[in-house]
């Protein structure tokens, strides 16, 4: 197995087809081991011995030059060899491996937690039994800057239905360039999405007998997949590789975007944009101690002037004008900006949580709404705990919480109280 390269995998195939019950990979790597300090013996046997047939064939002229050179290696292999054992006879050592091997143990044991009886190569086609298979650790998406390069900055913002970011477009303002700005605006009609009152209150805009009014003036309004089309037209008149630049652009305006552009992909603005640059954190670096930073108080605190605010075009010529006054350079703006696919990312995750969320109601009376949160955002249904539970028990529910993901941290939690908190019970299973 050592010289022809098999693994555990390959072994418990060969065994399986001769209809013999499989090994654990703790007893192949015992086994392993057992045959390696066999194996380790006779080279070392067979090193020294040719070292002696060496110093046999060595001519009467250089006998003395290779006895030397090879005494020195003797003595250097020697030294090396004993320097190792006592260092693998030191407790910091022996700790060291023995985390190792049991974080390794682990692993492989939570792992067949997750994949079930279906990681067994002797299982029959024929064989009724459990196939489904808990996820793997799932990990907040790391937002990246976008990388240096010439881009064109058109600064954007969004009227919804609603207040939350699940909300429907209704207006879309943007921006860019000197004087006269190069502006678009339009007006999205939310078809049979009603606007909500308090919506209406901030920015003005209503729909009466299916027609679209601001503040009380009747505006012409298109469908969303129009607005997306007579968007993408509108970057093509401004320059290449745009990025949208938005103030909390982070959590709202560019996953409503996002959201309005995975609906119609057909629109083809997925392709367009390059990425977003959220304004929020980047006016929090450039002025610090500021007592609010909403943007119209800051227009008013750095210009000392004030503009109709919450209408979307309006909105992103304050910005602009903000953004050139502070002369913030290209570089600081990369800072703070990500690009469109870690939005599309982004929204995926959250809506894998969101759907592992919602199946975690019987568990509110046991943990707080943190962990629950915790354990959906890793990736964790109801299901899938009740499935570790009933695989492993207690210790193998608390094997699926305390897993490693790629952060190298805790799947959920390795606190044992929040652990006991859990209904682990036989009479009050998850």
């Amino acid at each position: 197995m050592l010289h022809f390269g098999l693994g555990e995998s390959d072994v418990n195939g060969v065994l399986a087809t001769l209809n013999i019950r499989g090994i654990t990979p703790r007893n192949l790597k015992k086994r392993e081991r057992e045959a390696g300090d066999a194996i380790e013996t006779v080279a070392t046997a067979t090193c020294d011995k040719a070292i002696v047939d060496e110093r046999a064939s060595c001519d009467s002229n250089s006998k003395q030059k290779s006895v030397s050179t090879t005494e020195t290696y003797v003595a250097k292999t020697t030294k090396k060899r004993r320097l190792t054992q006592q260092r693998h006879q030191q407790v910091d050592f022996k700790k060291r491996i023995y985390e190792l091997k049991a974080s390794s143990s682990t692993a492989t044991t939570t792992k067949e937690l997750r994949e079930g009886p279906t990681y067994n190569p002797a299982l029959s086609l024929e064989e009724d039994c459990d196939i489904s298979v808990i996820p793997d650790p799932v990990s907040p998406p790391t937002c990246v800057p976008l990388l240096a390069d010439h881009y064109t900055w058109a600064y954007f913002d969004l009227e919804t239905t609603a207040l939350g970011a699940k909300s429907q477009i209704v207006q879309i303002g943007a921006v860019c360039g000197g004087e006269p700005p190069n502006s678009f605006n339009c007006y999205v009609h939310p078809g049979k999405t009603k606007i909500d009152p308090r919506a209406t209150s901030v920015h003005g805009l209503q729909v009466i007998n299916n027609k679209m009014y601001h503040h009380q003036t009747e505006v012409a309004s298109v469908s969303l997949l129009d607005g997306l089309v007579l968007f993408k037209e509108w970057f093509s008149k401004i320059g290449p590789k745009p990025v949208l630049v938005c103030h909390n652009g982070k959590a709202f305006d560019a996953i409503v975007m996002c959201r309005a552009v995975q609906q119609h992909l057909q629109s083809g603005l997925k392709d367009v944009i390059s990425g977003f640059v959220d304004t929020l954190p980047l006016f929090k670096d450039v002025l610090p101690g500021q007592v609010t930073y909403k943007l119209e108080s800051l227009l008013h605190s750095v210009l000392q002037t004030q503009y109709n605010a919450h209408c979307a075009l309006e909105d992103v010529l304050a910005l602009q004008k903000l953004v050139i006054h502070l002369n913030v350079p290209n570089s600081k703006m990369l800072t703070y900006s990500f690009s469109t696919n870690h939005m599309f990312v982004n929204l995926k995750y959250k809506s894998l949580t969101e759907k592992c969320m919602s199946t975690l109601h019987p568990l509110s009376n046991c943990i707080t709404d943190y962990m629950m949160s915790k354990i959906a955002s890793s990736g964790l249904s109801y299901d899938h705990l009740k499935l570790g539970f009933e695989r492993g028990g207690k210790d193998g529910l608390s094997k699926l919480l305390k897993e490693k993901n790629n952060t190298s941290k805790a799947r959920v939690t390795s606190d044992k109280k929040i652990l006991k908190n859990l209904p682990l019970t036989s009479k009050s299973r998850v």
